[in-house]
């Protein structure tokens, strides 16, 4: 291991030690790199069970949106596909797998080079497991400084660094956070929420909640659950006939004259490693109220408040008369203020804040 190696993973290790908002991950890690090797930015790329689309953070003074920008060229990125198929720890560079006569391999990178001016492009995976995925972009823009084989040795005593940076990442955001969010779910609930094991057999069914749901939706039967609502858990929420880890959470909205009535289900692990699904009913006025969130615009709010109603950001775009690139947008700047990474957080965060000011 080199000397500038052996030194950038002391500095890296030692520094995100420190770093309390995922945020400041690629504007640190992009600060002590460069200081070893050249290097113009980094991005780190990651997706979730729940949410199909790709989620980019990037150093905030970057003088591009990279987040927005790649909305566009993602679902054509031949080079972010095969980093995708990595294993954990192993990188690319461009030159690698790109063949330059091919324009179909060439565009994702083309474009980048023409919205950002980056010309050589390395990726590195972090994190992997059947359906997620954390991998690591780093950027250079002048065109005679390719990454060289110096370079691969560098990154090669690094990636074991990324690889732990990564899962730590992940343990915190599928475990920790959701436990720490359990008692927030469960704290001053006036309608007893629904309980069902990892198979959906019915440890809790409240009578007061089943006739709840019996004012809400056709049935007038109280002694079951509504139709509709069991299909709602059949083939939105366990499709496979089971719950699964990192997957919700997922809401239903019905109204009624002059009131609303939320059901939202969230997956529970206990301690003991047991799933659990939780459904909570609420009745109220309208959707959730964000107002009090004082760093937020009103833009920003009015686009929150359709997250806990479950509206797609297609939808969200539609209601609000903008294109769905503005709504990806400010749900980036949300949850930059909110010290959140990914629609699932961003919604836990807005709502543990809420519940901490009123």
């Amino acid at each position: 291991m080199s000397h500038k190696s052996a030194k950038a993973i002391i500095e890296i290790s030692s520094a995100t030690k420190q770093i309390q908002n995922f945020h400041e991950f690629p504007q640190v890690i992009e600060s002590i790199i460069s200081k070893h090797i050249p290097l113009d930015w980094i991005a780190m790329y990651s997706n979730s069970s729940s949410e199909k689309e790709m989620i980019t953070l990037t150093n905030p003074n970057l003088s591009f949106d990279w987040n927005e920008i790649y909305s566009q060229v993602g679902p054509y990125d031949y080079f972010g596909a095969c980093i995708q198929k990595l294993n954990p720890g192993e990188f690319l560079i461009n030159q690698d797998v790109i063949d330059p006569t091919i324009e179909e391999q060439c565009y994702s990178l083309d474009f980048a080079k023409k919205h950002t001016g980056t010309n050589h492009f390395m990726g590195l995976m972090g994190f992997k497991n059947r359906k997620q995925f954390h991998a690591y972009g780093f950027y250079r823009a002048d065109k005679k400084d390719s990454f060289t084989q110096e370079d691969k040795i560098f990154f090669s005593c690094l990636s074991s660094l990324f690889v732990s940076i990564s899962n730590t990442l992940f343990l915190y955001l599928q475990n920790d956070f959701m436990r720490a969010g359990i008692e927030y779910l469960m704290a001053g609930e006036s309608i007893k929420p629904l309980v069902f094991d990892k198979r959906l057999k019915p440890v809790e069914i409240p009578a007061v909640t089943l006739k709840i749901l019996s004012e809400v939706f056709d049935e007038t039967n109280y002694a079951k659950l509504p139709g509709e609502f069991i299909q709602w858990i059949n083939t939105t929420i366990a499709p496979r006939g089971y719950i699964e880890p990192n997957t919700g959470p997922w809401f239903l909205r019905r109204n009624l004259p002059g009131k609303m009535i939320l059901c939202q289900a969230y997956v529970i692990l206990t301690p003991d490693k047991r799933l659990y699904l939780l459904i909570k009913i609420k009745s109220k006025n309208s959707t959730i109220d964000f107002s009090m969130l004082k760093q937020l615009t009103n833009r920003e709010i009015e686009a929150l408040e359709y997250l806990p109603i479950g509206y797609t950001n297609k939808q969200i775009a539609k209601i609000m008369g903008i294109k769905e690139v503005s709504v990806k947008k400010l749900f980036k700047n949300i949850a930059l203020k909110l010290g959140a990474f990914g629609k699932t957080e961003t919604l836990y965060r807005a709502l543990l804040e809420k519940h901490l000011l009123e």
